[in-house]
């Protein structure tokens, strides 16, 4: 077998760690191979239960209800993932095969020789809401664009290249440009993954499993496993540490969870509007005439630029207009959002249908696209109109307090 093959025993447990490259017809190859060879127990697929039905019905996505992921403010996070996806499908494109053909054939070959199969890894949307709350609002921002710029990078993948995307998680390939500036992402995209990945095989059952998981993951996954045999056999030989390991070992429900924002989020999040009002109220004691005409420009700046917003995501003129009236409301509510309200309009006027679905990860390879499709569309608008709603509230407040001094 290759290189890409790493054998470990564990007490009455073979576990056989294949590490692919999600574009490389070699590793479906090697796939087979393992099967044959080791006739595994288990095999093990480095998915989870959203991304395996995707697999086995690549059509049900398709009824994804653009309402409910508007309202429950995750536009971002589909975004987000809609570029991931077209960029792995981009590259697979370059190299002539499926992106994630080694799972499908590790699906398929399991079926056939009526080998049990489990899904290791953790919902996709855990792991993207995990990265998105441990970013800054800026960082945010940069994450995006480099996703963005990702879709429009024309350099050609040759299978040279293949090496050095097999040594990355494929996730992690789009966004190596970010440097150490994103650490935290890869914390999450790749250690929390490693560990949790490594915990689901220590807890299959069979004699001999079989786990396909990206080449990136495979030292990860072995340094979780090792250490965690360091730990049971110090617990063993001596069970006056047993009290002591708990307290270090790693609760893998706690990566199960989205973390709630921390509290100087929130704190920050409700001051704005508290010191808009404040100053909007000393402007009042100096003036009232000049008090109102401040309201009236804080009302029309910051409703302008969110409205510029929705424009520049060519949104609905309707959709504009709802951005103008609720910008304002939502800086004094932050439980509210501009982009919420905008995105909706946008959404129940320009209702997506099957052929943007159909046509969506190649729209999004060219502006044109990304910016035509009607679900794509729905996001820009959603995110542009949130960004117009901060820039608006940055302008009109320093011109609250230019009229001030």
């Amino acid at each position: 077998m290759s290189d890409n093959v790493h054998i470990l025993n564990i007490d009455n447990k073979q576990i056989i760690l294949l590490g692919t490259a999600h574009v490389s017809e070699q590793s479906v190859l090697e796939v087979d191979a393992c099967i044959e060879q080791y006739k595994p127990d288990v095999v093990c697929v480095e998915l989870d239960d959203e991304r395996y039905a995707s697999i086995k019905d690549n059509t049900k996505w398709k009824n994804t209800n653009i309402y409910e992921i508007i309202k429950q403010k995750k536009g971002m996070l589909l975004l987000a993932n809609i570029i991931l996806a077209s960029y792995q499908r981009k590259i697979g494109a370059q190299l002539g095969i499926s992106a994630g053909a080694e799972m499908i054939r590790a699906i398929k070959s399991a079926e056939e020789h009526n080998i049990k199969l489990e899904l290791i890894d953790r919902n996709v949307k855990i792991t993207f809401g995990r990265i998105w709350n441990s970013l800054k609002f800026g960082e945010k921002l940069k994450l995006l664009l480099s996703l963005v710029m990702s879709l429009f990078d024309e350099t050609k993948i040759t299978q040279e290249d293949l090496e050095e995307i097999k040594q990355q998680d494929f996730i992690a390939s789009a966004l190596n440009e970010m440097g150490s500036e994103f650490s935290g992402v890869k914390k999450v995209l790749v250690d929390e993954r490693d560990t949790y990945m490594a915990r689901k095989l220590m807890s299959s059952k069979g004699e001999v499993i079989l786990a396909v998981i990206g080449a990136a993951h495979v030292n990860g996954i072995i340094k979780n496993i090792n250490e965690a045999q360091v730990k049971a056999e110090m617990q063993t030989s001596d069970e006056s540490k047993l009290s002591n390991d708990t307290n270090t070992a790693v609760d893998i429900s706690a990566l199960e969870k989205v973390p709630e924002k921390k509290k100087i989020g929130k704190i920050i999040s409700w001051s704005i509007p508290v010191i808009i009002i404040v100053l909007i109220a000393l402007t009042f004691k100096q003036d009232v005439s000049i008090g109102l005409k401040q309201v009236l420009w804080w009302y029309v700046i910051t409703g302008t630029c969110s409205a510029i917003g929705v424009l520049l995501a060519l949104g609905h003129p309707l959709s504009m207009l709802t951005a103008f009236i609720m910008a304002p409301i939502a800086v004094l509510n932050p439980l509210l959002a501009t982009g919420w309200f905008a995105g909706l309009v946008e959404a129940y006027i320009k209702k997506p249908v099957v052929n943007d679905f159909d046509k969506l990860y190649d729209d999004v390879e060219t502006l044109k696209g990304f910016w035509s499709n009607k679900i794509t569309k729905i996001l820009l608008v959603t995110a542009f109109a949130n960004l117009g709603t901060i820039a608006g509230t940055v302008i009109s407040g320093m011109n609250i307090i230019k009229n001030l001094l």
